[in-house]
Formats: C-alpha cells, sequence, structure tokens
C-alpha cells in the first residue's frame, strides 16, 4: 500500500510543474527522511535546485553530508547542482566544502562554485575568490568578480578594476556590475572609460551601471536579471566553433546559465550538420527547461536520416528518461525503419513518458510489425500509456476493440503489401 510519503516521492516525476512544486514543498516537512529523494529528483532533472533550495534551507545542517558527497561526485553536473543547494543551506560547514571545491579540476564545476560563493556574505570567501579572478577560464573569472561585488573592501575594488582589462568581454562585464555599487570617484572614472570599450556590450553595461550610481537602477537591473543575450550568445557561439567547425571539447558553452541562450545556441547549431553535431546536442534533450528540450529535439530532427545510426547507438547507454523520450521524438521525426526495432524494445521502458514517446515515434513508421508490442500496453497498469497507445493503434489503422488473432494476421497481410505498393 502506498503511504504519503511514497506518493510524494511519485509526484516528483509528474509531468505536472505544479504537481511537482507541492510535493518538494510537502516533502520539506519529512525534514531528513526526504533528502535522498530531494537529491535523486534533483540529479535526474525532474526538479530543479530553484525548486528545492529553500527546503534544503529549511532542513538545514542534517542535509550537508548528502549534499557534500554530491558535491565531490564524479559527475560534475552534480557537483554543479550540489554547489548551489549547498549555498542556499548557507552554513559554515557548507562554507568551507565549497571553498575546497574552488579549485576542482573541472572549470564548470570552479565556476558555479565561484558564483554559489557570492551568496555568503562571509569575509573567509574573499581570499579564495580574489584568486580566482586569476583563473585561466573566463567564466571562473566572471563569477567570482560578481561574487566579490558583496563586499566592501578596498582591495577588492582594486581588484575589480583591475579586472576591467581582463581579454575577456563577460568577465569585463561582471566587473562592472560588482563595481557599480562601490563607493570612491575613481570608481565613476573607471565607469566612464568602461563606456568607451571597444566591445558594445561593455558599453552599454557600463552606461547601465553608471545610471544606477545615480539612482536609476531600471536598466542595470534589467541587465543583471536577463544579461545581453545576444553578447552573451556570441560568446557561447564561439565557444562551439572552431576554424568554422563545431568542436566538440567545448560542450560547456550549451550548459550556459541562461535558459535562452541555451535555446538560441541549439537553433544556431539546428543549421549546422555532421556526426560531431548529435554528441553536442544530446544534453540538451535532459536540460532542466522544457522549452530548451525542444529546441534539442527540433536540432537534432533537422539531421536526418544521417544522424539515425548515432542516435540508435548512444540511445541504450542514457540513463535520463528525458533523453531517451526525446531521442524517440527525434526518431519519430525523422520516420526512418531503422529505428523500428529500438523503439519498439522502448515500449518496456521502466519511465512512462518514454513508452509514450516510443508508442508516438512508431505510429509515425507505420510499421505492422509495432502492432503487436503496442498491442499489449493496452493491458498497461498506467492510464496515459493505455490511452496513447489506443490512439496511435487506430491512426495506424488497427482498432482495439476488433482485436482477434485472425484478423490481425489478415490486416497485416493487407497492410504490408499496401506498403510494397
Amino acid at each position: 500500500m502506498t503511504t504519503g510519503f511514497e506518493a510524494l516521492i511519485q509526484n516528483l516525476e509528474s509531468d505536472d510543474s505544479k504537481v511537482r512544486k507541492e510535493a518538494v514543498l510537502a516533502l520539506g516537512y519529512d525534514g531528513v527522511k526526504a533528502i535522498p529523494a530531494l537529491i535523486q529528483a534533483v540529479r535526474d532533472n525532474t526538479v530543479s535546485v530553484d525548486a528545492v533550495s529553500e527546503v534544503f534551507k529549511q532542513i538545514g545542517n542534517p542535509s550537508i553530508d548528502p549534499l557534500t558527497d554530491m558535491l565531490h561526485s564524479d559527475n560534475n553536473e552534480y557537483q554543479r547542482k550540489a554547489a548551489n543547494l549547498l549555498a542556499a543551506v548557507g552554513d559554515s560547514r557548507a562554507l568551507v566544502q565549497l571553498i575546497i571545491t574552488l579549485d576542482d579540476e573541472d572549470p564548470l564545476v570552479r565556476a558555479e562554485v565561484a558564483g554559489a560563493l557570492g551568496k555568503f556574505k562571509d569575509i573567509r570567501v574573499m581570499g579564495p575568490l580574489l584568486k580566482a579572478l586569476q583563473d585561466d577560464v573566463s567564466e571562473v573569472r566572471a563569477n567570482a568578480a560578481l561574487s566579490l561585488g558583496s563586499f566592501q573592501d578596498e582591495k577588492i575594488t582594486d581588484a575589480l578594476l583591475m579586472t576591467l582589462d581582463d581579454p575577456e568581454s563577460l568577465v569585463r562585464r561582471s566587473a562592472i556590475r560588482a563595481l557599480a555599487s562601490k563607493t570612491g570617484d575613481y570608481v565613476e572614472v573607471a565607469l566612464n572609460q568602461a563606456t568607451r570599450d571597444p566591445d558594445e556590450s561593455v558599453r552599454q553595461t557600463a552606461a547601465a551601471a553608471l545610471q544606477h550610481r545615480k539612482g536609476d537602477s531600471v536598466a542595470f537591473n534589467r541587465l543583471n536579471l536577463e544579461g545581453d543575450i545576444s553578447a552573451e550568445l556570441n560568446d557561447a557561439i564561439e565557444k562551439v566553433m572552431s576554424d568554422g567547425k563545431i568542436d566538440t571539447t567545448d560542450m560547456e558553452a550549451l550548459r550556459h546559465s541562461n535558459p535562452r541562450v541555451r535555446s538560441e545556441l541549439l537553433t544556431y547549431l539546428a543549421e549546422k550538420s555532421g556526426p560531431q553535431m548529435v554528441k553536442l546536442v544530446l544534453p540538451g534533450l535532459n536540460d532542466i527547461n522544457p522549452a530548451v528540450r525542444t529546441k534539442a529535439v527540433q536540432a537534432l530532427s533537422k539531421l536526418g536520416p544521417k544522424g539515425v545510426d548515432q542516435l540508435i547507438e548512444l540511445l541504450p547507454q542514457q540513463t535520463s528518461p528525458f533523453t531517451r523520450a526525446g531521442i524517440a521524438e527525434v526518431l519519430g521525426n525523422i520516420k526512418d525503419e531503422r529505428a523500428l526495432v529500438p523503439l519498439m524494445k522502448l515500449l518496456v521502458d521502466k519511465d512512462n513518458r518514454v513508452i509514450i514517446s516510443a508508442v508516438t515515434a512508431l505510429s509515425e513508421l507505420n510499421n505492422s510489425d509495432a502492432i503487436d508490442p503496442m498491442a499489449q500496453l493496452l493491458k498497461h497498469p498506467d492510464e496515459t500509456v493505455r490511452a496513447q497507445a489506443s490512439e496511435a493503434l487506430q491512426k495506424m489503422g488497427y482498432n482495439p476493440e476488433n482485436d482477434t488473432t485472425a484478423m490481425r494476421k489478415l490486416f497485416r497481410r493487407f497492410f504490408n503489401k499496401d506498403q510494397k505498393d
């Protein structure tokens, strides 16, 4: 018998965002007991870090050890999520763990930690963040600059002023945002100089920062909340291009913190081609943002038949149900017969959303060999799966209400004959 607690855990995987949100809030009242389920939901991308941050803050100290284990895992995506959750907890022990991880070998993890440390108003982060301003990776330097903006300290102001000479526009923009609230005439002079920066996005940020200092924060707040999307997108595009070709070593650009940038970048990549594009775009199928996942499906579908073999090869390796469901949707859009058997294997997937995507895709292929395994789903315990299977079978010309072995064999014989004709 399913208990209320177990039902809440199941609701974390609901397709309804409202149901997931209510489950997260309700699990928060279970305290320590809910920690493993919430962490697993974050790892599986069924709920976002933002959705559970307040709950982990409420649970407090007991969540630090499991989140620290996640922070020190071998998966850099888990590490980045753990960094933000530990920052939400705000405990002194969490701070120490984050400072240690600021030296992680993965630049994306270092960048996330540098940003997370800005949530602590603790002087112990100043030294590590000043050191991070010298990191080889621009995203780390940029996030360190933003985090240092929380401290009114002359040494920090001087370091941020020096950062205005950074070769990367992303870092210079971050330094300007951090300096906007710093006092001193010399800061004003530096910001005025930045309005003549060779990069337009830097000039815009500097102008908005100067307006902020005069009491008009509208433009500056807009930049802080949304960022300069065109400039950020250009930066991201540059990171996935090498001599005019997509470079799969620069996949971190597709993990940009702004979902609008991720989405637009996938749209850009959809115009490209080549086998390397599949692995580059595949992480987008598991994005926490549904709009980004849709863009990833569209981008991969544009590859057409030349992407089928690689998608089929990668499909069994995918642990995320979102990725498996996304690949099924792409294969259905492409309508290539090579996908028939791999899609039929998904009909027994442990996740209902994958089964539903496979059923829809098989109905697009319209091959009679899929009718028997699809008909088995009419007895599936989930009502949505049964309904989708029934609809797909009827689309293929098979009426589940008249299901006899003889009729099905006769139907398939004529169906196959029509296919050949």
